[in-house]
C-alpha cells in the first residue's frame, strides 16, 4: 500500500492498490476542473461514444488498453489501469491522474488522426515529490512545481508518429502546456495554463 493509498484511507489489506489506484471516479472528476467549462464540446475532432488508451510505459515495462469513458461516463475500473501505469516508476507511488490529462492525449491522437488503439509511449506520468527533487539535482530542466507532482502532466510519445507532430497538435489544442524535447525525443503536456518554453515548434 502506497502513502497517498494510506492518506486516502485505504487501509484494509483487502483494497488493492490495483482497485483503488485513482480512488473513486468522483475524486478524479473533481481534477476536470483544469478544463474550461465547454472545452470538450467546443473541439474540432469527433467525440466517439467512447474512449480509450493503450499506454506502454517504457521504464516499467507495461502496457494496458483502458476504454476510460465509455458512453458519457467514465469508468472507475479502467481510470485505474491508466493511473497506475502513470504511476512513479521509482517509488511505485500511484495518484489520481487528471481525467483531462487522458483526455487532451486522446485528443492529441484524433487531432492527427491516429486510431486510439496506437500504443502511447509514456515515459514519465506521475512523480513523487521525493522523485522530483532528487531529478532537480541532476536536470536543470526538472521544474521544482512541476505539474508531473499534480498528476497533471506527461512526457510520452507516439508509436510510429514523429513526436514534433505531437507537440505541435498540442500547441493547437492550446489546452495547457506543451513542449518538444529533441534530443529525448518526447513531448510533454500538462493540464496547467496554456503556454511552451524552449524551442519555438
Amino acid at each position: 500500500m502506497t502513502t497517498m493509498e494510506r492518506k486516502a484511507g485505504f487501509a484494509t489489506p483487502t483494497v488493492t492498490r490495483r482497485g483503488v489506484a485513482c480512488g473513486l471516479v468522483a475524486v478524479g472528476a473533481g481534477l476536470v476542473a483544469s478544463m474550461p467549462a465547454g472545452a470538450l464540446a467546443a473541439l474540432p475532432i469527433p467525440r466517439p461514444p467512447y474512449r480509450s488508451l493503450t499506454i506502454d510505459h517504457l521504464a516499467i515495462g507495461e502496457r494496458a488498453t483502458a476504454r476510460f469513458w465509455n458512453r458519457g461516463a467514465y469508468d472507475p475500473v479502467e481510470i485505474a489501469k491508466l493511473c497506475r501505469l502513470f504511476r512513479d516508476r521509482r517509488t511505485d507511488e500511484v495518484y489520481p491522474i487528471d481525467l483531462a490529462l487522458f483526455e487532451l492525449i486522446h485528443d492529441v491522437m484524433a487531432l492527427l488522426g491516429v486510431d486510439d488503439a496506437r500504443p502511447v509511449e509514456l515515459i514519465s506520468g506521475y512523480r513523487s515529490p521525493a522523485t522530483n527533487h532528487a531529478l532537480r539535482g541532476t536536470n536543470s530542466g526538472v521544474a521544482r512545481r512541476s505539474y508531473h507532482m499534480r498528476g497533471q502532466a506527461a512526457d510520452f510519445r507516439i508509436a510510429g508518429v514523429p513526436t514534433i507532430a505531437v507537440a505541435r497538435a498540442a500547441k493547437r489544442l492550446d489546452r495547457g502546456g506543451y513542449a518538444f524535447y529533441r534530443g529525448s525525443d518526447f513531448a510533454h503536456i500538462d493540464t496547467g495554463p496554456p503556454r511552451t518554453w524552449g524551442r519555438t515548434i
